[in-house]
């Protein structure tokens, strides 16, 4: 019996994605937390990369201080984390250079 046809060779494996339960799990809790704060879908609106930096390397520099969770959420920084780099690297992917306020030294 043969098996049947895929062409998947150039597809990305997203099941990738599953080898990290926990960071998913905690990634998702900070999603319902930003879903009940603003709204499920408020990201997707997109909006300064700048702004998007920011909270992202707040929580990093929270995490490298000591501090494991975030106060406001009571979840972890590090999840906090890659929200704000899936946010942008899904809203670049998505819009382009649109919300790119990045400071580019033009100064």
């Amino acid at each position: 019996m043969s098996k049947m046809m895929r062409f998947n060779e150039t597809k990305p494996k997203l099941s990738y994605i599953l080898e990290f339960p926990k960071a998913m799990a905690e990634t998702a809790k900070v999603m319902e937390f930003g879903a009940e704060k603003y709204d499920r879908h408020n990201w997707k609106k997109g909006g300064s990369m700048s702004e998007q930096m920011d909270s992202l390397i707040r929580h990093a520099v929270a995490f490298q201080n000591g501090e494991d969770s975030d106060e406001e959420s009571g979840r972890s920084h590090l999840a906090h984390i890659i929200c704000n780099a899936a946010f942008l690297l899904e809203n670049y992917e998505r819009f382009g250079g649109k919300f790119d306020d990045r400071d580019w030294g033009n100064y």
